[in-house]
């Protein structure tokens, strides 16, 4: 797993010669003793004992020009990207934006206003301030989305009222 962690971040430079490293990287390993941690932390920003395996790049990553890249297969993806963004239609405000992140963030942990930041690409500070500006609160958004998903699991059957009750 580690490897091949390694491995992923070494994939700008590889396909492209550019000296792009990740902003950080999580892993679900138990933290290895002193001596691994100190030259894994010189190579890369490890972070261990996380709830998931993930590598994060600064957004300038995907500004990077491939020279061997396909450009048929490039033209296919960007056609294929604007169908699925066609049919989740417009985003109607930040807080709505907010939500919809939010609830693609709903995978069995619990979202935290520091997940959400990193996934949106935001300061935790700048995204309560637009939250505010938009009238809306982490709170509120994570309530939201923890009433869907418990509207659709009791629909579905796999909830019952009387734990849906506990949960709130």
């Amino acid at each position: 797993m580690l490897w091949g962690l390694t491995n992923l971040c070494l994939t700008p430079r590889r396909l492209a010669g550019a000296d792009m490293r990740p902003k950080e990287i999580t892993c679900t390993l138990p933290t290895p003793g002193p001596t691994a941690m100190r030259v894994l932390k010189e190579t890369f920003p490890f972070r261990f004992d996380a709830g998931d395996n993930e590598i994060v790049f600064d957004r300038r990553v995907g500004e990077i020009s491939i020279p061997s890249a396909d450009t048929g297969l490039k033209s296919l993806l960007a056609e294929v990207m604007d169908r699925h963004l066609a049919a989740l239609g417009p985003v109607a405000s930040f807080e709505e934006g907010m939500f919809t992140l939010l609830r693609s963030m709903m995978n069995g942990n619990m979202p935290t206003l520091a997940s959400l930041s990193a996934r949106s690409g935001m300061s935790q500070r700048t995204l309560q301030r637009r939250l505010s500006e938009a009238n809306a609160s982490f709170q509120r958004l994570l309530n939201r989305v923890l009433q869907e998903e418990a509207d659709e699991l009791l629909a579905r059957g796999t909830l019952s009222r009387g734990l849906c009750g506990l949960l709130a």
